[in-house]
């Protein structure tokens, strides 16, 4: 049909019984560049066009802020509408195609709806309770989940969600730069962001990165890309060349140059940009074009010929969007839980209030079916809210109480003592607690607006080691010193810091910042828990996730979301028989009141600080190998009297060698072969491939060739060798031979090769 024929064509479409008319007009044609001669004007659609959008059938999905939604069939110029104005509750933002063929709409406020095979009525599919402010665009990847640009609730801060297809799981996929607009890129596989920061930039999130890294595509252009007026269209053609819209004017964006020039200008304001085939009635060297839409009431959609082919409809897979866990069932807790640790045996302690009346300090059994029961509570003694709790090494349980006292917690008979009760004040409101293998403890405070301190407690006096913006959590780091979570400030301001004993010096980790962490001190998120491989995981109240930083990579992942009851406790426990871990290990993460299990974690790093540790120049620490809990914990190591390596003795009446080499541990012998009880001490017979080891019930048994055999011993004798070995374990061996000698410590779960120069 000749374009002047278009002038005059009626099309007349049927939408739920109602006809709605729309007129193809004459082009247009705008001021160009680069040769070009853009801004083909195809057709006019009432009110506000914010978005634009390709289908598998290559047709250009569009939507208005009034709530029209429909399509536009490239080479005609014809419009179809698939829902009127007025059809949603809220000003559209943004529109894609699902992987099922629905449209998808997202609105102003983070809901996301879908027609069903494109039909009306709208069906809800996520209603943003807290997340999403100002959401500007949305894409689909092929794993079905939506990744939105947004501002977040804290400050205006921009960021990326990531909505499950079905609605039921939502976090932040990235909170950085100032996302407003989107596009899969061809050329990675990654997400380009059309960035409103400092005039506007495009940015790269690498993919198939857990960090969700991000690069500079384009830092230099400045096109004045603005979340306010919802700018900055961004369309990627299959070579990964970019076309950008904002501020009047299209640029393109060459990668394999890395150049950007002016593709078309003279322009109005621009919102939705898309690569479809170019219109009947334009030149077009490689037939297919880009559209945008300019204007509004009536919006006015543009053509550009001539440029690459579009790159896919339905973005690469981001991966799955995280989830709370797998809540640990049936299991009430009864109370408000603000602390959470492990013992020895595997069972969970949790320590808090009920409503600051009542105190309580609880155990959780996981196998073989989950159960709770009271340790103490105020009626015991407990004298306030549980903030901290420690399990020393005889199994006895310190806790620590918001106003600052440190109770000592004893079992048959019960009694609580306390132990130190803050004599200066010097705890205004403690977060956590630590102990060092010295018998020092730690503990955080959160003293006022921006005011904290970390503390270390000896000798019945308290002494402040640093000064930082309302400390929350603690951790010891298995190769020295402490981590120390912070406020910092509102927003995503928080951040874990790393306390060098050496000097008391916090050392900022530069990845392990823009957590959303709470400032007030009826919270009890800041927790931190370290596992064997160096992992730290970290809860945060207020934007309701689970993360794990890599130290290596200095960064982190979110790991988990959606935790609205109050996150407040962290820790590594064996696994629940059905949670289907493939390492016997699981992350408990508590909410005032319920559990969740991550499994399939790595092994929990000791939870006891070394200050001796304290990041001083010459001393290091690698991993040389884990243990599984299914033998109990690691009580003892020497060196192996048969071949190489190390061997140990466990809680459970376990014996295991351990290649240093490979960090694989093996069991040489077991219940089955005659061990039994809580093996506390092991000794290698010089000049002999005999093991001797000893449990708390003073039994002795002879091992070699995997034959087990009791061996008399005097009780009084004996006894005081157990005791050695109870207060001082034999933690630490040296592996010597003719050209070498390695140092290794038992540390909890784990077995460090120790470097000394």
């Amino acid at each position: 049909m000749a374009p002047s024929q278009l002038s005059t064509l009626v099309l007349v479409e049927l939408l739920a019984g109602v006809a709605v008319a729309q007129t193809a007009v004459p082009h247009q044609k705008l001021n160009g560049a680069s040769g070009q001669e853009p801004g083909e004007r195809l057709i006019e659609i009432p009110g506000q066009v914010r978005d634009l959008a390709r289908d598998a059938d290559g047709r250009i999905l569009y939507c208005t802020s009034e709530g029209e939604v429909g399509f536009v069939e490239p080479q005609s110029g014809l419009r179809t509408a698939l829902a009127p104005a007025g059809s949603f509750p809220n000003p559209l933002r943004a529109v894609a195609q699902t992987l099922t063929g629905d449209v998808a709409l997202l609105d102003v406020h983070g809901f996301i709806r879908k027609l069903v095979n494109g039909l009306p009525p709208a069906v809800l599919v996520y209603e943003d309770d807290l997340m999403i402010q100002d959401a500007t665009d949305f894409l689909v990847d092929v794993s079905g989940n939506y990744i939105i640009a947004s501002a977040t609730p804290s400050n205006g801060l921009r960021g990326m969600n990531w909505v499950s297809g079905n609605g039921q799981r939502w976090a932040y996929y990235l909170v950085r730069h100032s996302p407003v607009q989107l596009c899969a890129d061809p050329l990675t596989g990654g997400i380009v962001i059309s960035d409103a920061d400092g005039g506007g930039n495009l940015r790269l999130v690498a993919a198939n990165d857990p960090y969700r890294s991000t690069s500079a595509i384009d830092s230099v252009t400045h096109p004045g890309v603005s979340s306010v007026t919802d700018d900055g269209a961004v369309a990627a053609d299959t070579s990964g060349n970019l076309y950008w819209a904002a501020s009047g004017k299209v640029y393109k964006r060459w990668r394999a140059s890395a150049t950007t020039t002016l593709l078309a200008s003279g322009f109005g304001a621009l919102r939705g940009a898309v690569i479809a085939r170019s219109s009947d009635h334009v030149s077009s060297s490689t037939g297919w074009s880009l559209y945008v839409a300019e204007g509004q009431s009536p919006t006015r959609i543009r053509e550009i010929p001539g440029v690459g082919a579009p790159g896919g409809v339905i973005a690469p897979s981001q991966g799955l969007v995280p989830t709370r866990g797998i809540q640990v069932t049936p299991l009430i807790f009864g109370f408000q839980v603000f602390e959470m640790t492990a013992d020895d045996s595997g069972r969970l302690l949790v320590g808090g209030t009920q409503f600051q009346t009542t105190h309580y300090v609880k155990r959780i059994t996981l196998t073989p079916t989950p159960s709770i029961a009271t340790v103490a509570t105020s009626a015991n003694g407990l004298s306030g809210v549980i903030e901290g709790l420690v399990v020393a090494p005889d199994d006895s349980i310190y806790a620590l109480t918001r106003t600052g006292s440190i109770q000592h917690i004893t079992e048959g008979p019960l009694s609580v003592t306390t132990v130190f009760n803050d004599p200066t004040n010097v705890i205004s409101n403690g977060k956590d607690l630590v102990a060092d293998v010295n018998g020092s403890f730690y503990v955080p405070t959160r003293d006022a607006w921006g005011v904290g301190k970390v503390i270390e407690i000896s000798g019945g006096g308290a002494s402040v080691l640093a000064n930082p913006s309302e400390a929350r959590g603690l951790a010891a780091v298995p190769t020295g010193g402490m981590y120390v979570s912070t406020w910092n400030g509102p927003g995503f301001s928080g951040a874990v810091a790393r306390l060098r004993f050496s000097d008391n010096v916090l050392e900022p980790q530069p990845g392990f910042t823009s957590i959303n962490y709470t400032n007030d001190f009826v919270w009890g998120d800041g927790d931190l828990c370290v596992d064997a491989n160096g992992s730290v995981y970290s809860l945060s109240e207020d934007d309701w996730s689970l993360v794990r930083y890599d130290p290596g990579q200095d960064a982190f992942e979110r790991v988990g979301s959606m935790y609205k009851n109050h996150p407040s406790g962290l820790v590594i426990a064996p696994s629940t028989p059905s949670s289907g871990s493939t390492t016997g290990w699981s992350l408990y993460v508590s909410e005032f009141d319920f559990l969740w299990e991550k499994p399939s974690v790595a092994a929990p790093a000791s939870t006891f600080v070394d200050s001796s540790l304290g990041l001083v120049a010459g001393i290091g620490r690698t991993q040389a190998g884990t243990f599984h809990p299914q033998y109990g914990q690691p009580r003892a190591i020497a060196a192996a009297p048969f071949g190489s390596g190390i061997v140990t003795s466990t809680s459970q009446g376990w014996v295991l060698a351990l290649d240093v080499a490979t960090g694989e541990a093996v069991p040489i012998a077991g219940p089955a072969q005659g061990l039994r009880g809580d093996l506390v001490a092991l000794v290698a017979q010089r000049g002999s491939r005999q093991l001797l080891v000893a449990n708390d019930a003073g039994e002795v048994f002879a091992l070699a060739g995997g034959t087990v055999r009791p061996v008399p011993v005097d009780a009084e004798r004996l006894s005081p060798v157990l005791e050695s070995f109870r207060s001082h374990p034999r933690r630490w061996v040296a592996l010597r031979s003719a050209w070498a000698s390695e140092d290794y410590v038992l540390d909890g779960w784990v077995v460090w090769r120790a470097t000394i120069e």
